[in-house]
């Protein structure tokens, strides 16, 4: 996982990155589904400016204090949960659009 420290990020996904999913300034992070075992990269991160980042790799983030484990874990379910939610409504706002496109 990636905390952007300085700069910013474009967030892609598909074989020519040819969706852009969002753009990342500093204080956001990516890379989370890293610290999952086994778990591949599944976008592509590209910088818009010089970027400044902190790896943080599952045996780092064990070694930190268990109350900043606890916080940063929180926070990356935070992410996700946001994620699924914004995901739901733009999958909602499709299928409205082509059950309108259909009538």
């Amino acid at each position: 996982m990636f905390v952007l420290l300085k700069g910013s990020v474009l967030v892609t996904k598909g074989l020519h990155k040819e969706v852009m999913l969002a753009q990342l300034n500093a204080g956001d992070f990516f890379g989370e589904l890293s610290l999952l075992p086994r778990k591949p990269r599944s976008t592509t991160i590209i910088a818009k400016s010089e970027v400044i980042t902190w790896k943080i790799d599952s045996q780092s983030l064990k070694s930190l204090e268990l109350g900043i484990q606890n916080k940063i874990q929180f926070k990356v379910v935070q992410l996700m949960v946001k994620r699924l939610d914004d995901m739901n409504k733009k999958y909602i706002k499709v299928v409205q659009e082509k059950t309108s496109a259909k009538a």
